[in-house]
């Protein structure tokens, strides 16, 4: 339903006023569809026998501008079946929570979005390696 319009201050409803101009903010950072701006690489990597607390460090920083990020898990050399690494926040991964993404020979891929950020670890044993893109909007 569409509001009336008032060519002057002096017609009838005007009030004797200029209307306000109704804005409404979007919150969004961009349509999905459109490309990032900016993309960080960042690889981190540990040898076996690394300890959770050693070994944790932040991955991808807090950011609302985040497009997307994509996470490589690969298993380092002499890496036992049934490897992994922890994913997850600060507080995760330093209790030995978070995911647990598998390290294999071929890299484990996974895709994250949110704005939250992102902290890796080891599993305390075996040696992997992860690398990440960062894409955002500037």
């Amino acid at each position: 339903m569409s509001q009336p319009v008032f060519e002057t201050t002096e017609e009838v409803g005007a009030g004797g006023q200029i209307e306000p101009i109704h804005v409404v903010i979007d919150g969004n950072v961009e349509p999905p569809e459109s490309t990032p701006e900016f993309g960080s690489w960042q690889t981190v990597s540990w040898p076996a026998n690394t300890s959770v607390a050693t070994s944790a460090q932040q991955l991808l920083p807090e950011t609302r501008k985040r497009y997307e990020a994509n996470i490589l898990v690969i298993a380092g050399t002499g890496a036992a079946a049934g490897a992994f690494v922890r994913i997850g926040t600060m507080a995760q991964v330093m209790n030995n929570g978070g995911a647990q993404v598998p390290a294999l020979s071929s890299p484990t891929r996974v895709t994250y979005h949110a704005s939250q950020a992102v902290w890796v670890a080891s599993d305390g044993a075996n040696a992997a390696t992860v690398v990440v893109l960062d894409e955002r909007y500037l």
